[in-house]
């Protein structure tokens, strides 16, 4: 099973990130505030999850590693 460890979910707090059905058309016109924003790490049963906060949203949303990775990129500073 493939999971964050604490560390590694810590590194990732404030990094701005896309969804990836929306990474190509932020690519084509980056904004100033990035769709998204990790805001927070939940341990839950023994497995590390992180919260991210997306704009134009209410809700908060959790993800395991293995849904991060298959539904989340991470936006690089320029």
């Amino acid at each position: 099973m493939c999971a964050f460890t604490l560390s590694e979910a810590f590194t990732l707090m404030s990094r701005p990130v896309v969804l990836k059905t929306e990474a190509a058309a932020y690519r084509k016109t980056p904004q100033l505030n990035p769709p998204g924003r990790i805001c927070g790490v939940l341990d839950l049963n023994g497995e590390i999850e992180l919260v991210i906060r997306f704009s134009g949203e209410l809700d908060l949303r959790q993800f395991t590693q293995a849904e991060f990775l298959n539904q989340v990129e991470l936006i690089e500073a320029n």
